[in-house]
Protein backbone atom coordinates (compact mmCIF):
# COMPACT_ATOMS: atom_id res chain seq x y z
CA UNK A 1 0.00 0.00 0.00
CA UNK A 2 1.28 3.45 -0.90
CA UNK A 3 1.30 6.26 1.62
CA UNK A 4 -1.19 9.07 0.92
CA UNK A 5 0.38 12.09 -0.79
CA UNK A 6 0.22 15.24 1.32
CA UNK A 7 1.76 18.55 0.22
CA UNK A 8 2.24 21.27 2.83
CA UNK A 9 3.25 24.88 2.32
CA UNK A 10 6.57 25.18 4.17
CA UNK A 11 7.77 28.35 2.42
CA UNK A 12 8.37 29.96 5.82
CA UNK A 13 11.34 27.60 6.21
CA UNK A 14 13.24 28.87 3.20
CA UNK A 15 16.22 29.89 5.37
CA UNK A 16 16.20 26.72 7.48
CA UNK A 17 18.29 23.56 6.96
CA UNK A 18 16.65 21.37 4.34
CA UNK A 19 15.35 17.88 5.05
CA UNK A 20 17.05 15.13 3.09
CA UNK A 21 15.13 14.19 -0.05
CA UNK A 22 16.59 10.67 0.21
CA UNK A 23 15.19 10.08 3.70
CA UNK A 24 11.76 8.56 4.32
CA UNK A 25 10.38 9.40 7.75
CA UNK A 26 7.85 7.29 9.64
CA UNK A 27 6.28 10.45 11.00
CA UNK A 28 6.64 14.16 10.17
CA UNK A 29 5.34 16.66 12.72
CA UNK A 30 4.60 20.25 11.66
CA UNK A 31 4.57 22.72 14.55
CA UNK A 32 6.55 23.69 17.64
CA UNK A 33 3.98 24.17 20.41
CA UNK A 34 3.17 21.82 23.32
CA UNK A 35 1.10 19.49 21.11
CA UNK A 36 3.88 19.14 18.51
CA UNK A 37 6.64 18.62 21.07
CA UNK A 38 4.55 16.10 23.01
CA UNK A 39 3.83 14.26 19.76
CA UNK A 40 7.55 14.27 18.98
CA UNK A 41 8.42 12.71 22.34
CA UNK A 42 5.76 10.01 22.12
CA UNK A 43 6.47 9.40 18.44
CA UNK A 44 10.21 9.02 19.03
CA UNK A 45 9.53 6.30 21.60
CA UNK A 46 7.53 4.32 19.06
CA UNK A 47 9.03 5.07 15.64
CA UNK A 48 12.69 4.94 14.56
CA UNK A 49 12.55 7.77 12.00
CA UNK A 50 10.95 11.06 12.96
CA UNK A 51 11.15 14.67 11.74
CA UNK A 52 9.80 17.91 13.19
CA UNK A 53 9.26 21.07 11.12
CA UNK A 54 8.55 24.40 12.81
CA UNK A 55 9.13 28.16 12.61
CA UNK A 56 10.30 28.15 16.23
CA UNK A 57 9.66 26.36 19.49
CA UNK A 58 7.16 27.23 22.20
CA UNK A 59 4.17 28.60 20.31
CA UNK A 60 1.77 30.59 22.48
CA UNK A 61 3.44 29.18 25.61
CA UNK A 62 6.48 31.42 25.39
CA UNK A 63 4.26 34.48 25.04
CA UNK A 64 2.63 33.76 28.42
CA UNK A 65 4.33 35.66 31.27
CA UNK A 66 3.39 33.39 34.19
CA UNK A 67 1.81 29.94 34.08
CA UNK A 68 0.19 28.79 37.33
CA UNK A 69 -1.87 25.79 36.21
CA UNK A 70 0.82 23.50 34.79
CA UNK A 71 1.02 20.26 36.78
CA UNK A 72 4.41 19.96 38.52
CA UNK A 73 5.05 23.71 38.79
CA UNK A 74 3.52 26.14 41.27
CA UNK A 75 4.37 28.90 38.80
CA UNK A 76 6.70 29.05 35.81
CA UNK A 77 7.38 31.58 33.06
CA UNK A 78 6.26 30.63 29.57
CA UNK A 79 9.73 31.02 28.07
CA UNK A 80 11.20 28.73 30.75
CA UNK A 81 8.55 26.06 30.21
CA UNK A 82 9.03 26.19 26.43
CA UNK A 83 12.79 25.75 26.94
CA UNK A 84 12.16 22.70 29.13
CA UNK A 85 9.91 21.21 26.44
CA UNK A 86 12.60 21.78 23.82
CA UNK A 87 15.37 20.30 26.00
CA UNK A 88 13.31 17.14 26.40
CA UNK A 89 12.66 16.86 22.67
CA UNK A 90 16.40 17.20 21.94
CA UNK A 91 17.13 14.08 23.99
CA UNK A 92 15.63 11.96 21.20
CA UNK A 93 16.98 11.22 17.74
CA UNK A 94 14.65 13.57 15.87
CA UNK A 95 15.48 15.48 12.68
CA UNK A 96 14.55 19.09 13.48
CA UNK A 97 14.08 21.76 10.84
CA UNK A 98 13.24 25.20 12.17
CA UNK A 99 13.19 28.79 10.95
CA UNK A 100 15.63 31.42 12.16
CA UNK A 101 15.86 35.13 12.86
CA UNK A 102 13.10 35.48 15.49
CA UNK A 103 13.78 37.60 18.58
CA UNK A 104 11.35 37.57 21.51
CA UNK A 105 11.04 40.71 23.63
CA UNK A 106 9.39 39.60 26.86
CA UNK A 107 7.89 42.16 29.24
CA UNK A 108 7.86 44.95 26.65
CA UNK A 109 5.02 47.17 25.49
CA UNK A 110 4.59 49.22 22.31
CA UNK A 111 4.99 52.95 22.96
CA UNK A 112 4.59 54.33 19.44
CA UNK A 113 5.22 53.72 15.76
CA UNK A 114 7.47 56.19 13.93
CA UNK A 115 7.75 57.16 10.26
CA UNK A 116 7.19 60.01 7.82
CA UNK A 117 5.73 58.59 4.60
CA UNK A 118 5.68 55.03 5.90
CA UNK A 119 6.62 52.96 8.92
CA UNK A 120 10.30 53.29 9.82
CA UNK A 121 10.58 52.13 13.41
CA UNK A 122 8.70 50.98 16.47
CA UNK A 123 9.44 52.20 20.00
CA UNK A 124 9.04 49.61 22.75
CA UNK A 125 9.46 50.04 26.50
CA UNK A 126 10.98 47.49 28.88
CA UNK A 127 8.32 47.03 31.58
CA UNK A 128 10.92 46.12 34.23
CA UNK A 129 13.60 48.76 33.53
CA UNK A 130 11.38 51.49 32.11
CA UNK A 131 13.77 52.03 29.21
CA UNK A 132 12.66 52.72 25.65
CA UNK A 133 14.20 50.91 22.69
CA UNK A 134 13.95 51.90 19.01
CA UNK A 135 13.67 49.02 16.55
CA UNK A 136 13.98 49.66 12.81
CA UNK A 137 11.00 48.10 11.03
CA UNK A 138 9.09 48.48 7.78
CA UNK A 139 5.93 46.63 8.79
CA UNK A 140 4.02 45.52 11.85
CA UNK A 141 1.55 42.72 12.55
CA UNK A 142 -1.01 43.58 15.22
CA UNK A 143 -2.51 40.56 16.94
CA UNK A 144 -6.14 40.86 17.97
CA UNK A 145 -7.46 37.72 19.59
CA UNK A 146 -6.18 34.26 18.63
CA UNK A 147 -6.51 32.74 15.17
CA UNK A 148 -5.54 29.11 14.39
CA UNK A 149 -2.29 28.84 12.45
CA UNK A 150 -3.81 26.62 9.76
CA UNK A 151 -3.01 28.60 6.61
CA UNK A 152 -0.60 25.95 5.26
CA UNK A 153 -3.39 23.32 5.14
CA UNK A 154 -6.32 25.57 4.20
CA UNK A 155 -6.66 23.96 0.76
CA UNK A 156 -5.97 20.46 2.06
CA UNK A 157 -8.16 19.84 5.12
CA UNK A 158 -11.72 20.58 6.27
CA UNK A 159 -11.67 23.68 8.49
CA UNK A 160 -14.27 25.44 10.58
CA UNK A 161 -15.29 29.02 9.67
CA UNK A 162 -12.81 30.14 12.36
CA UNK A 163 -9.99 28.20 10.69
CA UNK A 164 -9.75 25.30 13.14
CA UNK A 165 -8.80 21.88 11.72
CA UNK A 166 -11.69 19.46 12.12
CA UNK A 167 -10.60 16.25 13.88
CA UNK A 168 -12.26 13.25 15.50
CA UNK A 169 -11.62 11.96 19.04
CA UNK A 170 -8.42 10.24 17.88
CA UNK A 171 -6.93 13.35 16.20
CA UNK A 172 -7.68 12.06 12.69
CA UNK A 173 -8.36 14.72 10.04
CA UNK A 174 -10.29 14.49 6.77
CA UNK A 175 -7.15 13.23 4.99
CA UNK A 176 -5.99 9.66 5.57
CA UNK A 177 -2.62 9.50 7.30
CA UNK A 178 -2.72 13.15 8.41
CA UNK A 179 -3.36 13.91 12.06
CA UNK A 180 -3.70 17.20 13.96
CA UNK A 181 -3.51 18.26 17.60
CA UNK A 182 -3.41 21.33 19.79
CA UNK A 183 -4.95 24.79 19.63
CA UNK A 184 -5.18 24.63 15.83
CA UNK A 185 -7.91 21.94 16.06
CA UNK A 186 -11.57 21.88 17.08
CA UNK A 187 -10.75 20.51 20.54
CA UNK A 188 -12.16 23.01 23.07
CA UNK A 189 -10.33 24.73 25.93
CA UNK A 190 -7.02 25.97 24.56
CA UNK A 191 -4.76 25.02 27.45
CA UNK A 192 -1.15 23.77 27.56
CA UNK A 193 -1.95 20.53 29.35
CA UNK A 194 -4.76 19.72 26.89
CA UNK A 195 -2.56 20.49 23.87
CA UNK A 196 0.23 18.26 25.23
CA UNK A 197 -2.22 15.41 25.82
CA UNK A 198 -3.68 15.79 22.34
CA UNK A 199 -0.17 15.72 20.87
CA UNK A 200 0.58 12.45 22.63
CA UNK A 201 -2.73 11.03 21.40
CA UNK A 202 -2.02 12.10 17.81
CA UNK A 203 1.41 10.44 17.86
CA UNK A 204 0.01 7.18 19.21
CA UNK A 205 -2.83 7.24 16.66
CA UNK A 206 -0.29 7.79 13.89
CA UNK A 207 1.73 4.85 15.21
CA UNK A 208 -1.36 2.60 15.17
CA UNK A 209 -2.10 3.77 11.62
CA UNK A 210 1.39 2.80 10.43
CA UNK A 211 1.37 -0.52 12.30
CA UNK A 212 -2.05 -1.53 10.95
CA UNK A 213 -0.77 -1.02 7.40
CA UNK A 214 2.62 -2.68 8.03
CA UNK A 215 4.49 0.53 7.19
CA UNK A 216 6.73 -0.02 10.22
Amino acid sequence: MDLPEVILDTSFLETAPAMSSDQTYDLVIVGGGPAAMSAAIYGARKMPSLALITRDFGGQVKETPDIENRLGFQTIQGTELAAKFYDQVKQFDIHITSGTGVTMLDYHRVVRIEGSTGMEAIIVADRDRGQDKRLAAQSIFIEIGLLPNSESVRDLLPLTPDGEIVIDCSCRTGVEGLFAAGDVTTVPHKQIIIAAGEGAKAALTAYDYLMDRSFI
